[in-house]
């Protein structure tokens, strides 16, 4: 859908969209597909031993983890995407102009990245049941909330490549919110104390990721170094804020 509406916009949106989606890939392609991987196994096994609970505090921890390992990139591309896509792509005849477009893409893009990881740790609810069914409903709703948006977003806001991600982003949340209700309605989806506990240091930890690489751009911008050395003050300082967290 984002590759067909962005071919009805000027030339270079389809592009933005592409390399923002590139960057967007990286934690989403390792992070969800690795804890679907893991996830899914798992609470089958223990639903067929009859242990409901054990695999709904399994399903806790990956959701935790997930959100760990998610929210940091969340942060880093909300707060320097322009230092995030100037230093990897704008060389040759990629220029900053376009580097920036694609920027305003990943911020977008990064609203939905835990929604896009959450999917398929709530979408194991059901799988583990055997249920595939109540995913692709889901799958529909956020496909249909994804079109609307980005009509609304794109020709009615004229946000452009920004518009396209974005409605990607709040499709994946809706897909969210309804897996998560109809688990939560059934008695299949519970909300345990691993999770509560876990999350008020998960977002301290995206907060000083963002604020220090952040922090490192100015800085490094303020003494006009390389749009390369930026990216990589950002990255040092956010992987060192995120682990000293």
């Amino acid at each position: 859908v984002d590759t067909l509406i962005s071919s009805f916009l000027p030339v270079g949106v389809l592009t933005a969209i592409t390399y923002a989606d590139n960057i967007n890939q990286l934690p989403l392609g390792t992070v969800a597909i690795a804890l679907f991987t893991v996830l899914l196994p798992e609470m089958s096994a223990r639903l067929a031993r009859g242990d409901a609970a054990g695999a709904q505090g399994a399903q806790n921890h990956a959701a935790a983890l997930a959100l760990l390992l998610t929210l940091p990139f969340m942060a880093a591309f909300l707060l320097v995407p322009h230092t995030i896509m100037r230093g990897v792509f704008a060389h040759g005849h990629f220029s900053i102009a376009a580097a920036d477009i694609s920027a305003s893409a990943l911020a977008a893009y990064g609203v939905g990245l835990p929604a896009f990881v959450l999917v398929r740790v709530l979408a194991a609810t059901f799988y583990a049941r055997h249920d595939t069914a109540t995913p692709v409903r889901g799958t529909l709703l956020a496909g249909a909330v994804n079109i609307g948006m980005k009509f609304a977003l794109v020709w009615g806001l004229h946000l452009g490549a920004a518009g396209v991600a974005l409605g990607t982003s709040l499709g994946s949340w809706a897909n969210v919110m309804v897996l998560f209700w109809l688990g939560w309605r059934r008695g299949l989806l519970r909300i345990d104390t691993h999770l509560t506990r876990a999350l008020p240091a998960i977002l301290l930890a995206a907060a000083a990721t963002g604020a220090a690489a952040l922090g490192a751009v100015m800085a490094a911008q303020e003494a006009h170094l390389a749009k390369e050395i930026v990216l990589a003050a950002a990255v040092l300082a956010g992987a060192c804020a995120y682990g000293l967290v």
